[in-house]
């Protein structure tokens, strides 16, 4: 992890660069007043380059270290936070490691492009545990600031709203709407802030929302491992490799307006489910008196799988937030009782980490591993993550009971 993440802060200070170069040339353009959307391939909030742009004032090696080490220790907190969020009693000793290992290949794509999912999954797994502690007021402001960040973490206030925690959730609504609003105001003006978020809706979320003909129209490579792009490279025969124009992953080819339907069906049956299992969790919640049966791990983790899922633009280094899951899905596997339930957590996982796993340059080769995004590896391997994550709130008693139970 730390030597992949000091390769990607030399490739940073390359002439060719990464993300983490768009950032810095984002915010050192929203520094000089300019639009950080001239910035080719600047694709977020203007509050995240408002965040960068301080950075921007040191000398580059400085910019790309603190960046660097900032996120190593994010994703190592978060991996921590993760762990002690699901085994608060620490039975298993191996769990951070195990999570760290399973998840290694997503946190060194994070840190080979500089990306910033370090920083929104341990303020994600801070504000699960704030939250579990009655601190609502953090909890909301954590998700706040994640979804200032990026807008994918904002569906972390569904289960402020299935636990019914309204202080959570205004906390969430004045945070988010004082960052994205107050920091980018602070550097171009508040007029100049509100354009510069009409500029991203018209210029970068637009075709997304609109979908079909003008998505591919403004994209016809539709890049990442959400179920936008997967649906389009297996049924719109959209290009899979911005060098390699003839490879393809077209299972069967269908018409744009198709596509698009279909990808709002899986979305909505993912963010439906969610729903429903937020709100029986909350019940089981509040018809216990036992902290110890919160579900907020298996919550938590549904949350962030179901978000890679559904979100538009998902690559495999945002994918690493499924270090949740697997950390959830580990300590079921261990506490399981009988070969039903065993089967019903362990395929999912076992398939998930050979999906995800396997996707390694190292293990399968430049050309094996970029045929295996095309067909969606990642994708997929999030999506049985997701069914494991189902089984487990369907189960009878949390992870926590069974181990007590057991022991």
């Amino acid at each position: 992890m730390i030597h992949t993440a000091v390769r990607g802060a030399e490739k940073a200070l390359t002439d060719r660069g990464n993300d983490l170069t768009i950032y810095l040339d984002a915010g050192a353009a929203l520094l000089r007043g300019a639009s950080p959307y001239a910035v080719v391939d600047y694709i977020y909030l203007p509050f995240f380059a408002a965040l960068v742009a301080p950075l921007t004032l040191l000398p580059a090696p400085w910019q790309v270290g603190i960046w660097q080490a900032c996120s190593v220790l994010c994703a190592l907190a978060g991996i921590v936070g993760a762990a002690r969020l699901v085994d608060p009693r620490r039975v298993c000793w191996w769990l951070a490691p195990a999570t760290l290992f399973l998840t290694l290949r997503l946190w060194n794509s994070n840190f080979a492009y500089g990306q910033a999912n370090a920083f929104t999954f341990a303020a994600l797994i801070a504000a699960l545990h704030a939250l579990r502690r009655g601190r609502d007021g953090w909890a909301g402001a954590l998700v706040g600031a994640a979804a200032a960040f990026k807008i994918v973490p904002l569906l972390a206030a569904a289960v402020l709203v299935a636990r019914r925690r309204w202080r959570a959730l205004a906390a969430t609504a004045a945070v988010s709407a004082g960052l994205l609003l107050g920091a980018p105001a602070a550097l171009v003006g508040a007029r100049g802030a509100l354009e510069l978020h009409r500029e991203w809706y018209a210029t970068l979320a637009g075709p997304y929302v609109e979908g079909g003909e003008a998505l591919l129209a403004a994209h016809p490579r539709l890049a990442g491992q959400s179920a936008l792009a997967s649906f389009h490279r297996a049924f719109s025969g959209t290009l899979v490799s911005a060098t390699n124009a003839e490879l393809r992953a077209t299972i069967v080819l269908l018409p744009p307006a198709t596509v698009k339907l279909l990808v709002r069906l899986w979305i909505a049956a993912h963010l439906i489910a969610l729903c429903a299992l937020l709100l029986r969790s909350a019940a089981l919640a509040r018809a216990r008196s036992a902290s110890a049966s919160d579900r907020l791990d298996v919550d938590g983790a549904l949350i962030l799988c179901t978000a890679l899922i559904v979100a538009p633009l998902v690559h495999k280094a945002h994918m690493s937030w499924s270090a949740l899951a697997f950390a959830v899905l580990l300590t079921r596997l261990a506490a399981a009782r009988g070969r039903r339930e065993r089967a019903l957590i362990g395929a999912p996982l076992v398939l998930a980490a050979l999906a995800i796993g396997g996707t390694a340059r190292a293990l399968i080769g430049q050309e094996s591993a970029l045929r295996c995004l095309a067909y969606d590896s990642i994708f997929i391997g999030v999506e049985l993550l997701w069914v494991g994550l189902v089984a487990a709130s369907l189960s009878k008693a949390p992870a926590r009971d069974l181990e007590l139970e057991t022991a």
